[in-house]
């Protein structure tokens, strides 16, 4: 079979006797189909396409269909062919039905020399001959693991270059793929359960250490695999996108928050109809459509991937792209790919992403080392507009994770689709030796490959040579462009350099918004033709001289309240006195900020003495409106003030930058060094009495993040909307549901708002809270859809029984979360009318045995008796009866724990709230927000307050 045939092909087509005469060196190649998880008896579980090099044979003529004997082996032995003292290693491949009876008939002592030979024994699916003794190499086989939508197919051209080269090669369909089983429980798709398959691959194998290619979600899922099996593996290699650190929950929005700010465009809004149960099912009814857009040029993929409900138009209207990088739709990799998901179906392919999009796998992740102990090669593609290249992921390793590594992009720019990554080879297996040989680390790649980079650079790399203003870098794409701008914002000479004609040229204006800034700051005022090439903040990370500010301000008229604000900064009281401006907050929090200075001190004066404030600049867009000042304004945290500034992110902390709202400097704070001043500062003690005492007008000098996080845990309306931000925190969206759940008012506020689909969520929220309180005039039986209805009714309110008994009657969808709320409010009567068969929801509504003492204790009642009652008549069991796993998590006893532990201070970080429940989320979201410990801190005296930040937090109660 050629490789083009075997690429065109599904994996579970590939027959154990198809041949390859992929090179003169090989005999011939054998594939094979294993069955990998009958190694501990469970059904088949993975399809794996196993490829095996034929070598020499054993010397002596030989019936090619025979099976190898007792005695052949034996004379193996003896002639010591195969052996490992010649350099090569020896793999007998033997039929499962034999595989037990030879090695029992060979005996431990026999087995014993056919191991210090270097020879491993393996079985295979069909009897081979004594002809197919292995000649392979030492070095390490590869394992290959696909993304989406592919299938170890897909990577024929990389099997048959490795094979032409003495490799063995690992290459399974991974689970939801191909002849591969497909759970339709996302749970199956967790990364310790798919780690587990491959592990038992490799033992199934007797393959010690391998080294592993990741291709797209295989990427991610290589990320997980090494820190579960580091030992399996001597290097690792990343296709297209690069090593995952673990550490850090995936927040799919915040990575579309990122891409807009940077590119103008959500790069990842696929995923909304890859993780909706009815967009699964509508990419099922359109198959044909689904292959075709995710195989598309470039340009037809960015534009009807990744921006909002562009994917789903796309298939919802069956298009097909007019070119793919396979050829047209009448190809044959086309039609094979379409069958392939026909067959198989979208949910299981689909089920990693919702396993990802709900950090399923959080739990093994959040304590995972970080760091790399093996090669690494990143492998990108030059024009995939999909994904951010190569240069960052090799960037961010070289900072922090491997001693070698080497990295580079396609010259040809393909896209990154699998198939056009698999039209060039390199030497992939030679990253696995830099550890083992102590010379030059550099992996050297093919000549297909080009600008390949040490982990360990000189100074001169393109991060640090931009943002200490050395050079330009070849490549501005992602956070270069943000490291170029720090770089000229704090050097004039780099300002005035090449950077003048890249201005002219690019169109980032940011980059000439920085180089105006910059001149501005040196006391030179630049011509600028445009609204588009202002810069917004002129202060940092210098103040220019009162005269140029005031020279600048008559030029441009419409900069004079950036100027006034820069005046705030510098101290420059008189010239502020001169613009004759509004009192505008901003100014009014940044003279604040800086009150040490005398002049700041008198503009702060000037400004409270006047009778109502004003609203001109605008932090969060970075503009100015003085033709439409918003009055009466206070100051209200909304001001990124020149104290901020100093937080600094280094490359070490690359996974926080672009989160931030405040970017008023366009660099997102990138430095060279981090800061030891963070954005989540704790809140001053002093200030934690304005979780309890009425805002004043002003708010004094504070982050209000926590104050935003518990308005809306607490539903407060009115604290809410005038301390939220233009865009949620990140436990924001946590915290708004618990408030709608526990709030009417607040439920009903946020029901009217216009909500983006992809946070259906919170309107589903509100309609729990309108059926708890016995209002459905916002249910009908077709609005909402089946998948935007809650999953928890009954909590912390029970609507009335006859207000379940007319939700059933419009909506039989709902008749799980209507007996689950029979159970809570003891509505027997209905629960018999309702008749509902058994289920691991119900039983653990009914049992509410989720206790921390007697974790095992069963709740005797009136249901769990009817629940036994009815599966023993079924003979099923009810625990592996599940219907709805959002539903099951709402049935635990304690839905919002409290603590005993006083923390030592409130920090707004990331997951402040949403780490700080033990249980499931209950609100069947991504992550379930609890304030106990912020509860307990404000509750708590001014001594004991003390205490926990004397002792750094303590246990209370505990003797």
């Amino acid at each position: 079979m050629r490789a083009a045939e075997m690429a065109s092909r599904p994996i579970s087509r590939i027959e154990p006797e198809d041949v390859s005469t992929a090179s003169h060196h090989l005999r011939r190649v054998h594939i094979s189909l294993l069955d990998a998880a009958s190694v501990d008896g469970r059904p088949p579980t993975l399809t794996l396409f196993v490829i095996h090099i034929h070598g020499r044979g054993t010397g002596r003529a030989a019936n090619p269909t025979s099976p190898i004997t007792q005695h052949d082996m034996r004379d193996i032995l003896k002639s010591g062919r195969g052996s490992a003292r010649d350099g090569f290693a020896g793999l007998l491949v033997l039929p499962p039905l034999h595989f037990t009876a030879f090695t029992r008939a060979l005996g431990k002592q026999c087995l014993s020399r056919i191991k210090a030979a270097g020879v491993d024994l393996m079985h295979a699916s069909d009897p081979i001959s004594a002809d197919a003794l292995q000649m392979h190499t030492t070095l390490f086989a590869p394992l290959f693991l696909h993304g989406f939508p592919s299938s170890a197919a897909d990577f024929a051209p990389q099997l048959t270059h490795l094979i032409s080269l003495g490799y063995g090669i690992l290459a399974p369909n991974l689970l939801g793929y191909s002849g591969t089983s497909k759970p339709h429980d996302p749970q199956e798709y967790i990364w310790r359960t798919m780690s587990a398959h491959i592990a038992a691959i490799l033992d199934a194998e007797s393959l010690e250490a391998v080294v592993g290619v990741g291709h797209d979600l295989g990427s991610w899922f290589l990320s997980r695999l090494y820190h579960f099996y580091s030992s399996r593996f001597r290097g690792l290699v990343f296709l297209d996108v690069g090593y995952a650190v673990p550490g850090q929950k995936f927040d799919v929005e915040m990575i579309n928050r990122m891409t807009k700010e940077m590119t103008g465009e959500e790069r990842f809004r696929y995923w909304d109809l890859f993780t909706d149960k009815g967009g699964v099912e509508l990419m099922d009814r359109n198959v044909e459509s689904v292959v075709s857009l995710m195989h598309a040029s470039p340009e037809v993929m960015a534009a009807n991937l990744g921006p909002k409900n562009k994917a789903r138009e796309w298939v919802a209207a069956g298009r097909i792209a007019q070119s793919h990088l396979f050829g047209d739709e009448t190809g044959s990799y086309f039609e094979d790919k379409v069958a392939m998901f026909r067959e198989g179906g979208w949910t299981g392919p689909t089920n990693w992403y919702k396993a990802l999009r709900e950090n399923m796998s959080w739990e093994d992740e959040k304590n995972m080392k970080k760091g790399l102990e093996v090669s690494v090669l990143v492998v990108g593609c030059g024009r995939d507009e999909m994904t951010v290249g190569p240069q960052r992921h090799i960037r961010l390793l070289q900072q922090q994770l491997t001693d070698s590594m080497a990295g580079g992009t396609v010259r040809d720019g393909l896209s990154g689709g699998l198939t056009g990554l698999c039209s060039f080879n390199c030497d992939y297996l030679r990253g696995a030796r830099v550890h083992l040989h102590k010379g030059d680390p550099q992996i050297q790649t093919c000549s297909q490959m080009d600008d390949a980079f040490i982990v360990r650079p000189p100074p001169g790399d393109d991060h640090r040579d931009a943002l200490r203003g050395h050079r330009l870098p070849t490549d501005l794409s992602q956070w270069v462009s943000a490291c170029v701008i720090h770089g000229i914002r704090h050097h004039e000479a780099f300002a005035t350099s090449e950077v003048q004609r890249l201005c002219s040229e690019s169109h980032n204006k940011a980059i000439s918004r920085a180089r105006n800034a910059r001149l501005i700051m040196s006391n030179t005022i630049p011509n600028m033709a445009s609204d588009d090439d202002k810069p917004y903040c002129i202060w940092y990370p210098d103040v220019a001289s009162e005269e140029t500010y005031r020279q600048l301000a008559k030029r441009y008229p419409d900069m004079r309240y950036v100027v006034g604000r820069a005046c705030a900064v510098a101290g420059y009281a008189g010239l502020y006195d001169e613009l004759g401006l509004l009192p505008e907050i901003s100014i009014a929090e940044e003279a604040r900020d800086n009150f040490s200075n005398e002049g700041s001190k008198a503009i702060f004066d000037t400004i409270m003495r006047q009778p109502v404030c004003y609203k001109i600049l605008d932090d969060y867009s970075r503009s100015s409106h003085p033709d439409r000042p918003t009055s009466p304004a206070f100051m209200n945290g909304d001001t990124a003030v020149r104290s901020s500034l100093d937080v600094r992110l280094g490359l070490d902390k690359y996974q926080d930058w672009g989160k931030h709202y405040f970017n008023i400097a366009e660099d997102y704070n990138i430095d060279e060094t981090s800061s030891e001043k963070t954005n989540n500062e704790e809140l001053a003690p002093e200030h934690i009495a304005l979780f309890y005492t009425p805002l004043l007008s002003h708010l004094p000098t504070t982050n209000k993040d926590a104050l935003i996080l518990m308005a809306a845990y607490e539903g407060n309306i009115e604290r809410y909307v005038r301390l939220r931000r233009p865009k949620m925190l990140h436990d924001e969206h946590a915290a708004v549901l618990r408030g709608i759940y526990h709030n009417t008012t607040f439920a009903k506020w946020w029901y009217l708002q216009e909500i983006d689909p992809s946070s259906r969520s919170i309107r589903a929220a509100a309609l729990a809270r309108f059926i708890m309180v016995n209002d459905l005039s916002h249910i009908t039986p077709s609005s909402p859809s089946k998948h935007q209805v809650p999953a928890m009714i009954w909590w912390p309110l029970i609507p009335e029984e006859e207000t379940l008994k007319e939700l059933v009657r419009r909506r039989p969808d709902m008749k799980l979360q209507v007996a689950m709320a029979c159970i809570a409010g003891d509505y027997r009567a209905l629960w018999e009318d309702l008749a509902p068969p058994p289920c691991s929801e119900l039983w653990d509504q009914a049992r509410q045995a989720q206790t921390r003492s007697w974790p095992n204790s069963p709740n005797r009642n009136y249901y769990v008796d009817y629940l036994e009652q009815h599966a023993k008549e079924l003979r099923c069991d009810i625990v592996d009866l599940r219907t709805n796993s959002e539903c099951e998590d709402a049935a635990v006893r304690n839905k919002e724990p409290t603590t005993t532990w006083l923390d030592s201070g409130i920090y707004a970080h990331d997951f402040a709230l949403m780490n700080s429940n033990p249980d499931e989320d209950v609100y069947s979201t991504t992550g379930q927000a609890n304030a106990a410990s912020w509860e307990l801190l404000i509750c708590s005296s001014e001594e004991m307050r003390r205490r926990a930040r004397e002792e750094n937090g303590l246990r209370l109660y505990d003797d």
